[in-house]
């Protein structure tokens, strides 16, 4: 079995959670997207010995780049948010999928979709990147009952699906339905003909790293950021 790269989550990423625009700026790609986070707001290099002039505040070291790492932490910028790239063959995991209509997929989100998503501070600026990103993708929402729950937003590039945006209202989490969203983007992904199933995570977040790891999903590698550290 030969697990998707990390360049291939990469890729993925920037088409399932696209920002606004790209700017080239000397040695350095930006990606520029308002209020959209730190996944559209970073450089990444474009040479293996960048120039530091025109990278902008926020760097993502994508990988092993102990030069440019040690280059950054000497100009000031500070380690932030390390993350772990994950992935898990599609049809493993929709084999997961309870059966019923705990799950519905759609081409947009519902009302509720979009108050779970505010209350977890997934606002308009988020939903901009989702709703731009120019990819096969879907809308899942999650029941709890016969009411909305939770949802999570999925989108595809060739044979790599990435989930984004994983949210359950406070008053229902513990009761499964995360585990059961995220297979629904799996069952999603194989119906879509994407072989794989792919998410970033913190490494701060240990709770989702057990699901994640207990669903069968295999870290493939890791990235963080490099923030410029503000003067005193």
């Amino acid at each position: 079995m030969t697990l998707p790269t990390p360049a291939t989550l990469f890729d993925t990423l920037d088409a399932t959670w696209p920002p606004e625009r790209y700017q080239q700026q000397g040695d350095w790609l930006l990606r520029i997207g308002g209020d959209g986070g730190s996944r559209v707001n970073c450089a990444t290099p474009m040479v293996d010995a960048p120039d530091l002039s025109g990278c902008g505040p926020l760097i993502s070291v994508r990988g092993a780049q102990g030069d440019l790492d040690a280059q950054l932490d000497a100009a000031g910028y500070r380690i932030k948010d390390a993350c772990r790239l994950m992935v898990v063959r599609s049809a493993d995991l929709a084999a997961q999928l309870p059966a019923g209509p705990r799950t519905i997929a759609g081409d947009g989100p519902i009302a509720r979709m979009l108050e779970i998503w505010q209350a977890g501070g997934i606002g308009p600026a988020r939903l901009a990147i989702m709703n731009r990103a120019n990819a096969p993708k879907s809308y899942i929402a999650g029941r709890v009952g016969d009411r909305p729950a939770g949802c999570i937003y999925v989108g595809a590039k060739g044979n790599v699906a990435m989930l984004h945006a994983l949210e359950v209202a406070t008053e229902h989490r513990r009761k499964g339905l995360a585990r059961d969203l995220v297979a629904a983007c799996g069952h999603w992904a194989a119906q879509n003909n994407a072989e794989w199933l792919s998410l970033i995570v913190t490494e701060a977040n240990t709770g989702a790293h057990a699901l994640y790891s207990n669903m069968g999903f295999t870290d493939i590698g890791g990235y963080h950021y490099r923030k410029m550290e503000e003067a005193q």
